[in-house]
């Protein structure tokens, strides 16, 4: 029961860091310049550590 818990909140956790990084690409391709594009990138760091 607690290994099926422990699977389930690891894909969970998984999926939203994939998204974070995949956001964060997405951003860092579509912006102009370095520094807008480090900024992107830098963006979905905080809320992975939430």
């Amino acid at each position: 029961m607690i290994d099926v818990a422990l699977d389930v909140l690891s894909w969970i956790l998984l999926v939203i860091g994939g998204a974070c990084v995949l956001i964060g690409g997405i951003g860092g391709l579509r912006l102009p310049n370095f520094y807008t594009r480090i900024h992107a990138a830098s963006l979905p760091i905080p809320w992975l550590l939430f």
